[in-house]
């Protein structure tokens, strides 16, 4: 067997997944870590490398983050970092391209801080829905939820060779 794909290629690309803007919420039932309540948003593909003339599907974001993205408040990022259950995670996943071909994808989920532009973005509609900010450092984390939070971000590596998959 070749170690690399039928036109010379070990990996199609190489995609970073997250949170971006605009932000869009998903429902989702039930509590997080410590009975705080989750907030999950659709995840997008931040960055992204690829090859020569390579495509990476539409898809690959829901796809690599079906759960969406989930956000982690300042005051509850050290709890849950701690956590074991949410230690990065490695896995992998299939899919298919336009043309029918398969495509392995290997990703490192992980929590990181929210990017600055977001961050930005939720102050900014917060100033423009109210002139105070006045308040206790919690009442402020309460009204700007996205400042010092974090985030779910997965990498993806992604392939026409299933080898990244017994990696895991």
């Amino acid at each position: 067997m070749s170690a690399v794909g039928p036109d010379g290629t070990l990996f199609e690309g190489f995609a970073v997944c997250g949170l971006a803007l605009p932000l869009t919420s998903i429902d989702v039932d039930g509590v997080g870590l410590q009975g705080r309540p989750i907030f999950r948003y659709k995840p997008a593909v931040l960055d992204q490398l690829l090859l020569d003339g390579k495509t990476l599907p539409l898809q690959l974001a829901a796809c690599c983050m079906p759960d969406g993205v989930e956000l982690v408040s300042a005051s509850a990022a050290g709890a849950r970092v701690k956590s074991a259950d949410l230690a990065p995670r490695l896995y992998s996943l299939v899919l298919t391209d336009e043309g029918g071909k398969r495509l392995y994808v290997t990703c490192l989920s992980y929590l990181d801080a929210v990017p600055p532009a977001v961050q930005l973005a939720s102050c900014h509609h917060f100033n423009s829905t109210s002139n105070n900010i006045d308040g206790d450092d919690e009442q402020k984390q309460q009204r700007l939820p996205l400042l010092g939070a974090q985030a779910t971000r997965a990498l993806c590596l992604v392939s026409r060779l299933p080898y990244l998959a017994s990696a895991e």
